[in-house]
């Protein structure tokens, strides 16, 4: 089998290595979605499909 060339085969990103990374704001969900949420999870929590983790 022959060998292949990790400079073809490799991925490299252009980052410019002075830029800063930025974090991005977190998103709020509206309460409805975050209800619906916690339902499911009590749900399936109940059915014993998923465990707490630990």
């Amino acid at each position: 089998m022959p060998v292949l060339d990790p400079n073809v085969a490799c991925h490299q990103l252009t980052i410019d290595p002075a830029a800063s990374a930025i974090v991005q704001r977190r998103r709020r969900q509206s309460p409805e979605k975050v209800e619906a949420a916690e339902k499911a999870v009590k749900d399936l929590l109940e059915a014993n499909f998923i465990s707490e983790a630990r």
